[in-house]
C-alpha cells in the first residue's frame, strides 16, 4: 500500500482504493486478514487480534497458536460463507470466499497443529550448484540464506511443513462445510464452484522459504478444481493455464 499519495502513481492510488472499498463492488462484505479480524465482534476474536498484532508474527519461522479452533480465522470464514449460502433469496448469487491460510504467520490451532506429528516429512527438493546458472536476482535471494537463518535445523523445517499441512487440512474442512451448506439448501447441483489459489510455497525447496523469485512448480502449480454439475464432466485438463483465464471462461 502506498505510504502517501505523493509517493505513488495514480494507478497505485486506484489499486489502494479498490483494495479498501470492497463494498463498492459487493452487496455484502465481511473481512479478516492473515493476522486479524477487520471488525472483531467477540472478546475471543479481539484476543486473537491482539495476540497477532502484538508479535512479529508474519516474519516468525512458526508459532504455537494459543486460540481454540472456533476462534480461528479459517473457521470464521467458513461460518460466514455457510450463513450467506443459507439466506433466503430469489436471485442467483456470486460469493467470493478467500481463506487467508495457508500463509504466514505459520501457526494453526488444534487439532490441526498436531495432525501430522507422526507423518514422515519428505526432504526439500534442490540440487547442489543449481543457483550457478540462475539470473542475478535469483542468486542474490539465495545468498540471503533466509532458510538457514530461520530454520537452521532439519527438525525446524519439518515442523514448518507439518504446520503448513495442518493449515491446508483446516481449509479443506472449511470448503467441505461450504459444499455441505449448498447441499442443505438444495443448490449443490446448480452452483458453479471454483477452488484455486494465487501462489504456492517453497517450504525449503531450492533452499527458499515462502514465496519469491523463480518459476518453480511449488510456487506456480496451484490447485484448480471447477465443479459445474450437468455441464462439465469430471476429468483432468492438462493444458497450462493462468488464473486470468477463469473470468472469461466462466462468462462464456
Amino acid at each position: 500500500h502506498p505510504s502517501s499519495p505523493s509517493r505513488t502513481s495514480s494507478q497505485g492510488i486506484e489499486r489502494f482504493r479498490l483494495n479498501h472499498q470492497v463494498e463498492e463492488f459487493f452487496d455484502h462484505e465481511e473481512g479478516a486478514s492473515h493476522t486479524r479480524y477487520n471488525k472483531p465482534s467477540t472478546s475471543a476474536q479481539e484476543e486473537l487480534t491482539r495476540f497477532r498484532d502484538s508479535k512479529q508474527v508474519m516474519q516468525a519461522p512458526f508459532l504455537d497458536d494459543p486460540m481454540p479452533a472456533e476462534v480461528s480465522i479459517t473457521n470464521w470464514c467458513a461460518d460466514r460463507a455457510c450463513a450467506f449460502i443459507e439466506k433466503e433469496r430469489e436471485q442467483p448469487f456470486f460469493m467470493w470466499l478467500s481463506f487467508p491460510d495457508p500463509h504466514p504467520p505459520f501457526m494453526v490451532c488444534e487439532p490441526y497443529a498436531s495432525m501430522y506429528d507422526d507423518v514422515d516429512v519428505p526432504d526439500p527438493i534442490w540440487a547442489e550448484g543449481e543457483m550457478e546458472e540462475k539470473p542475478f536476482r535469483h542468486r542474490l535471494a539465495s545468498q540471503m540464506e533466509r532458510l538457514k537463518v530461520q530454520y537452521p535445523h532439519e527438525d525446524d523445517l519439518k515442523r514448518l511443513k507439518r504446520i503448513y499441512w495442518g493449515m491446508v487440512s483446516q481449509v479443506d474442512d472449511g470448503v467441505g462445510r461450504v459444499l455441505e451448506a449448498l447441499e442443505r439448501v438444495g443448490l449443490k447441483e446448480e452452483t458453479i464452484v471454483v477452488f484455486t489459489s494465487d501462489h504456492g510455497e517453497y517450504l525449503g525447496d531450492h533452499q527458499f522459504v515462502r514465496k519469491g523469485v523463480g518459476l518453480y512448480d511449488c510456487l506456480n502449480h496451484v490447485p484448480l478444481i471447477i465443479r459445474y454439475p450437468g455441464v462439465v464432466d469430471a476429468g483432468v485438463c492438462e493444458a497450462p493455464i493462468s488464473n486470468i483465464d477463469l473470468y472469461p471462461t466462466l462468462c462464456q
